[in-house]
């Protein structure tokens, strides 16, 4: 697999793990401002999205 397949698979598997959490909601909300940072012609590759929602988590509370 290319780097681009590792990178899709990762964000994809944190978007699956956030799928059922309480803070879904919120995460949303910081996916919705990056997009619309993009429509101002911010561009943001998968792995910076990752590391940033990654950033936000707790990471216990994912495991439960």
């Amino acid at each position: 697999e290319g780097t681009f397949e590792i990178e899709s698979a990762r964000f994809l598997n944190l978007l699956n793990q956030l799928s059922q959490k309480l803070y879904f909601n919120e995460t949303g909300q910081v996916l919705g401002i990056l997009l619309s940072a993009a429509a101002e012609k911010k561009i943001y590759s998968i792995s910076q999205l990752s590391e940033l929602i990654e950033s936000l988590l707790d990471r216990q509370s994912l495991q439960t």
